[in-house]
């Protein structure tokens, strides 16, 4: 606890400003387009059959890349 009344800068804060900055502003700019658009959350005046569609195509991606060897799960084997 000591070493949070020492503030310096090291090189390491600038990689961790990087990595915020690339993951928080995509959710950034969909925050602006919700909006404009005067939506709660992503597709929420879009059609029911459309929200169908784009909830299938993402289970069908996540079933397409999740793990499928028996050695994906290593924290089983402990």
């Amino acid at each position: 606890m000591g070493g949070l009344r020492v503030i310096q800068w090291t090189p390491e804060f600038m990689t961790a400003f990087k990595f915020l900055a690339v993951f928080s502003m995509p959710l950034f700019l969909m925050d602006l387009f919700l909006e404009a658009r005067d939506e709660e959350f992503l597709f929420q005046k879009t059609p029911v059959q459309a929200q169908m569609a784009y909830a299938s195509a993402l289970v069908i991606i996540v079933a397409l890349f999740a793990a499928n060897e028996a050695n994906a799960f290593i924290y089983f084997q402990f």
